[in-house]
């Protein structure tokens, strides 16, 4: 019995010597430096994510928590990612901001790195350039007058005219007709006026002979 104790404490302090001298190397490591670039992008353009690794460590790839997420995604120091495929990583639908660090392992695993921040918006929508002008312009019209077909209830309503836009068509045609009969009134008395001076003159002339 007391050998079987005296064997589980070696086993127990070699386990702790062991944990020891791992956590006491991995401490010694340097944590690498994350840039990212641009800190804002859309959903179809593109970041480029480096995890720089001190000098002294020559590693390919390098490991990256997502909002903490685990376990790590493995990815070549430099790596380039679309807004979406981000999204796509942290479970986002829309438009979010994603916290990322990184770290290397060489035989254990680095302290991480400093947290860096990618800002996610949606595309902007672009409004394409119609090829054909005279289409473009047809479109155009036919949108801006519209046809009877195309016209609602509400909109026929709005074409007809109302009773005062009948009353008012009614003086307006009234008005005219009253100036039009002055113009001739106005005439048939410059003639009639012309005419009778002529008479006289005509009279006056009989008179001297």
């Amino acid at each position: 019995m007391f050998i079987f104790s005296f064997n589980m404490t070696q086993h127990l302090l070699l386990v702790v010597l062991i944990y020891s001298c791992s956590k006491t190397k991995a401490q010694g490591l340097h944590p690498p430096s994350l840039t990212v670039n641009p800190p804002v992008t859309t959903e179809t353009d593109s970041v480029t994510l480096t995890c720089q690794p001190p000098s002294s460590v020559s590693v390919t790839q390098c490991y990256f928590y997502f909002m903490r997420r685990k376990p790590a995604k493995t990815f070549s120091c430099l790596k380039r990612l679309t807004g979406s495929e981000i999204l796509m990583m942290t479970n986002r639908n829309s438009s979010a901001t994603v916290e990322v660090t990184c770290f290397y392992l060489v035989v254990y695993q680095s302290p991480e790195s400093s947290m860096s921040s990618i800002t996610i918006i949606h595309s902007p929508q672009t409004v394409g350039v119609p090829s054909d002008p005279d289409n473009s312009v047809s479109t155009f019209l036919t949108s801006v007058n519209p046809t009877p077909d195309t016209l609602t209830s509400a909109d026929s309503s709005l074409l007809k005219p109302t009773s005062d836009d009948k009353i008012r068509e009614t003086l307006i045609r009234m008005i005219g007709a009253v100036m039009i009969v002055v113009v001739v009134l106005l005439g048939l008395t410059i003639l009639f006026n012309k005419i009778g001076k002529n008479l006289e003159l005509l009279t006056s002339t009989k008179l001297l002979f």
